[in-house]
């Protein structure tokens, strides 16, 4: 639903749209990957910026890392990874990056954003999770949360039998509390 309306729509929505893939393929919230203010310069302590991204291929699939500084579960001046292989599926985190990186054309700005009028305009967790919750309702659904997306990005591997392990060290959880994130899906 969300990827029909939104690939070919606003700039803002499509950087959306790009945040909620890497978001959920890279089991992240929604806090680690936006900003604080939607305009004016970043604080690179705890902005995810272009040259924070690094894609390379490792065939057969191409990888990526991401490095978030200033993520809450990180002590201080800690960087987290945020590490991303390819599938091949419209959804494909590399692709979403690949957007964004190309969307930044060569400047070394904020990784999820867009250009309005000249200006760079930053995704705030704000504006993306009033947008997400306005598109949800609008078909039916209940709200999201920063969460929403690391509970799907979870549930969703684990339904598809991703270990423990695996699931672990995605998000460098060094306890069972990998298991907060695992919702059931009903058939």
């Amino acid at each position: 639903m969300l990827t029909t309306a939104w690939i070919k729509g606003t700039e803002f929505q499509k950087a959306l749209l790009d945040l909620c893939i890497v978001a959920f393929w890279g089991l992240a919230r929604l806090g680690e990957l936006t900003y604080n203010n939607r305009t004016g310069t970043l604080r690179r302590s705890a902005s995810v910026m272009v040259s924070d991204a690094t894609i390379w291929e490792l065939l057969p699939r191409k990888r990526a890392v991401i490095s978030i500084r200033g993520a809450k579960t990180a002590g201080p001046g800690i960087t987290q990874e945020l590490n991303l292989t390819s599938v091949d599926l419209m959804l494909c985190p590399i692709l979403a990056l690949e957007r964004r990186i190309q969307n930044a054309i060569g400047q070394d700005t904020s990784l999820f954003g867009y250009w309005e009028s000249g200006k760079r305009v930053h995704l705030t967790k704000s504006d993306a999770c009033c947008a997400l919750t306005q598109f949800r309702m609008s078909k039916g659904c209940s709200g999201i949360s920063g969460h929403s997306f690391r509970v799907g990005g979870t549930s969703f591997r684990h339904s598809t039998g991703a270990s423990k392990e695996e699931l672990c060290a995605l998000r460098r959880w060094t306890s069972d509390c990998y298991r907060l994130y695992i919702q059931t899906y009903s058939k």
